[in-house]
């Protein structure tokens, strides 16, 4: 695969996306940084925490399909499918018996899960608003997961 660099070619405010030019504040364009941010910070979390590797990676890979439904080159179905697989995460990690509301902070893993969560829900609340319900689903779902692991990690690291 190669990949050319076009120097300059976005400074009147406009970027190629779906093959036409859209203005780079158009909330497609701002999901896609979202979601590019989101890809990062598990790359940061995986370096720190060899434990999450496996499931950050994938996530990761996810990240990028969501990508492909917003551009239009992933189909729903294929969208569907990682939904039933983080679902099935979430069923298997879901045992967490909570009384009291958390505060993430008293150690690093775990507060940047949360990051994450709270990160995700912002990219969950774009997707519903350029109409891409099974996108806003998988990334509904994702901030679940992330909370669970951010929960998994305080109780760990304590």
């Amino acid at each position: 695969m190669s990949y050319k660099i076009n120097i300059g070619k976005g400074d009147n405010g406009f970027t190629d996306f779906c093959g036409r030019r859209v203005k780079k504040t158009s909330d497609a364009i701002l999901l896609m940084s979202k979601l590019d941010e989101l890809s990062a910070m598990l790359g940061v979390i995986r370096a720190k925490c060899k434990n999450l590797d496996k499931d950050f990676y994938k996530i990761q890979k996810d990240i990028s399909l969501i990508c492909g439904n917003i551009a239009g080159y992933v189909d729903n179905k294929e969208i569907e499918k990682i939904i039933t697989e983080i679902e099935k995460k979430i069923k298997e990690n879901s045992d967490i018996n909570l009384n009291k509301f958390v505060f993430f902070g008293d150690k690093l893993i775990p507060a940047e899960i949360n990051l994450l969560r709270a990160k995700t829900r912002i990219c969950e609340i774009f997707a519903w608003k350029i109409k891409k319900k099974v996108s806003a689903v998988y990334l509904n779902r994702l901030s679940d997961f992330l909370f669970i692991t951010a929960i998994q990690f305080e109780k760990i690291s304590r």
